[in-house]
């Protein structure tokens, strides 16, 4: 049998008319934000991983008894920073046709 929610500022039209939208006041966000678009904003960030093998024995590598990991990076080129490949899913445009064309 499922219990009955009590009611939150959020749910209940009496309360709703006693509280502000924002309880927490203004968040300093106008807009859209940081975001490129309205609405929905999907980004598509694959992360390609590999054991470091030897060359000459193809055993995994260790440094410390730990094996190590590669992993695939890019470095920016507006600010120079290192990042995992990826992009923002255009309109109309699959997650994986993001991955293509940003890789």
């Amino acid at each position: 049998r499922e219990r009955e929610r009590e009611p939150t500022p959020h749910t209940h039209p009496e309360m709703l008319r006693t509280f502000r939208s924002n309880p927490l006041g203004r968040h300093g966000i106008t807009g859209r934000g940081l975001m490129g678009r309205w609405g929905p904003n999907f980004a598509a960030d694959p992360v390609f991983s590999r054991w470091k093998r030897s060359p000459i024995t193809n055993e995994i590598q260790r440094r410390g008894g730990h094996p190590i990991l590669e992993f695939i990076a890019i470095q920016r080129k507006d600010t120079g920073d290192w990042a995992i490949p990826g992009g923002m899913v255009d309109v109309a445009e699959s997650p994986d046709d993001t991955m293509r064309r940003e890789f």
